[in-house]
């Protein structure tokens, strides 16, 4: 939410900042399906290894900040959102 905030100014005002505890997402996850994949994986960690996609492809990950902006800017574009 802070990235959006910082990039998107005014198109980011409705982005939700607070978090949901576990049991709050489990919760939600009753009355909306689209919480429900996120509240499956609710208190664990995963834990990701990106060597393999390294070392034969030659792939390099995306900054975080950057990855955020441009799904953000996409979901726009296709007015999946209202900005």
């Amino acid at each position: 939410a802070g990235v959006l905030a910082e990039h998107l100014g005014e198109r980011a005002t409705r982005v939700p900042t607070r978090e949901l505890s576990d049991e709050e997402t489990r919760a939600v996850a009753g009355s909306d399906p689209s919480v429900r994949e996120a509240a499956g994986q609710a208190g664990s960690v995963p834990i990701l290894r990106t060597e393999k996609a390294r070392s034969v492809f030659g792939w390099t990950p995306r900054d975080t900040e950057t990855t955020i902006l441009d799904t953000a800017e996409s979901r726009f574009r296709l007015g999946l959102v209202q900005g």
